[in-house]
């Protein structure tokens, strides 16, 4: 992949708040020529570093699945293409799962899961379409059993209808159980995931019956481990539920979409399902992508979107008052759309979607990532010729240390491949450097450098390598006293 990159600033947003003390970069990366590549979900992994779920397109039509991994500073790892056939894949959401791999779920004619290993490898494909013959998914949560629930909907032709479908699998992606609703003519679910307990799921989406006018309602459902349903909702008039949040121990988020006209709507429900409060918030044209909630250290919920072709970020209170309604900062591009929006473990936020580049006759579609402070500030969104970014990071290697998590002192491994200007450096959270290791030009080898971190608190730490100024790879490590 030869990415187009946009400007890449790794600073430390300062503030009078520590808080906000994380660094931050904008990008976007795309292949050359007419292939289309659009973001849709992206994940911190269990190293610390991201991987980017992405769709490849060669001719507007037949999607492949894109995995991108990157460092903490936007510096692409690797990139691999997953079940990379003649058969379009449109993938929805993904997760990490125990062993370091990746589920991904999404519809390529049916539902599927592809599982992979920590590297993008693939290792197994399942369609599901033993017991109806076509279904579609579109979110997908590991379970403690270290297998996999997946949601999404069955169509039936005779009457015309959807069905609310969910399917447990082990390991493997073989069926353990599936459930079909049949409590309304029309229900799609969207989203699954965990109560906080771990004793079910929850799952929200969309449900109507066919009467004149259509009328959709956002539906949430409490499942137990076995797909019995302990209570089901539906509130919020011409609406459809998108995703849902656990707020705090007695409440959750469900985020919406009103129809007629379109706008952004959230409900707060309590964990049986009342509604403690609906808020519809007034957005102008505002399009493009799902938009998509977390939320914050203080419980106030981030939802990202797109509002007259631009990222748009939006801070809701717990009790439902808007905070902010800011656009990011573009320059060059057509349009730019969000798709999702996720905490990362330094406090802060990723955020990827789609950038529009090129003019209305013309255009080009890649993948914007955004890795915002705390405050959900970042850098202007700025194309740069990629040249201008080192490709030097595929020559040398910087090894895990071990041991991991460690007590005070662990050792720190790296090669190099002919004689250059080496630093290494160590992080805290919040990305200010703890420790200088290595500053000086080294010739080519192998070598070990040792890390001591008594005068440190246990917690989280970064260390990375640079290359005659430019950043190689950046690891993880947990120091524990």
């Amino acid at each position: 992949m030869k990415p187009s990159v946009l400007f890449l600033i790794a600073y430390l947003f300062i503030t009078s708040n520590l808080n906000a003390q994380q660094i931050t970069w904008a990008r976007t990366y795309g292949d050359t020529g007419t292939v289309s590549e659009q973001g849709v979900d992206i994940l911190q992994t269990f190293d610390g570093n991201y991987v980017v779920l992405a769709t490849r397109s060669y001719d507007g039509n037949n999607q492949k699945i894109l995995l991108l991994k990157l460092d903490i500073y936007g510096n692409i790892m690797w990139e691999k293409m997953v079940a990379d056939s003649i058969i379009s894949h449109n993938p929805y959401r993904f997760q990490q799962t125990h062993d370091s791999g990746f589920i991904i779920t999404g519809v390529s004619g049916s539902a599927f899961l592809i599982k992979t290993d920590k590297d993008g490898n693939l290792k197994w494909r399942k369609i599901y379409t033993q017991t109806y013959p076509q279904t579609y998914s579109s979110s997908v949560i590991t379970t403690m059993d270290n297998g996999y629930i997946f949601c999404g909907r069955v169509p039936f032709f005779n009457p015309p209808s959807d069905r609310g479908y969910i399917v447990k699998t082990d390991p493997s992606g073989n069926v353990q159980w599936e459930r079909v609703y049949e409590d309304s003519l029309f229900t799609t679910y969207n989203e699954i995931i965990q109560t906080k307990k771990y004793d079910g799921y929850y799952l929200v989406g969309r449900t109507y019956n066919i009467t004149q006018p259509v009328t959709f309602y956002t539906v949430c459902k409490k499942m137990n481990l076995t797909g019995e349903i302990k209570w089901s909702n539906t509130f919020g008039k011409n609406s459809t539920g998108l995703n849902v949040m656990i707020l705090d121990d007695t409440s959750l988020i469900i985020n919406s979409s009103k129809q007629s006209p379109f706008s952004p709507r959230l409900f707060r429900i309590d964990t049986s399902g009342i509604v403690i409060w609906d808020s519809i918030y007034q957005s102008p044209s505002f399009s493009g992508g799902i938009p998509f909630i977390c939320k914050d250290s203080q419980n106030n919920i981030q939802k990202v979107g797109g509002v007259n072709g631009n990222v748009t970020y939006t801070e809701i209170s717990p009790l439902g008052g808007q905070h902010v309604l800011r656009p990011f900062q573009t320059s060059g591009f057509l349009s730019t759309y969000s798709n999702i929006i996720k905490n990362t473990i330094d406090g802060g936020f990723m955020i990827v979607g789609t950038v529009f580049t090129g003019n209305q006759f013309s255009q080009k579609v890649d993948i914007m990532v955004l890795k915002t402070d705390s405050l959900v500030h970042g850098p202007v969104l700025v194309s740069i010729p990629y040249s201008q970014i080192s490709s030097i990071a595929t020559e040398f290697e910087l090894l895990q240390n071990y041991p991991n998590p460690f007590n005070s002192e662990t050792m720190i491994e790296f090669i190099l491949p002919q004689k250059k200007y080496v630093e290494i450096h160590v992080y805290d959270i919040r990305g200010k450097i703890v420790k200088y290791l290595k500053n000086e030009y080294m010739n080519e080898g192998n070598y070990k450098v040792k890390f001591n971190g008594n005068d440190l608190s246990s917690g989280i730490y970064f260390y990375s390598m640079k290359i005659n100024g430019n950043f190689i790879v950046t690891k993880v490590m947990l120091l524990i006293k």
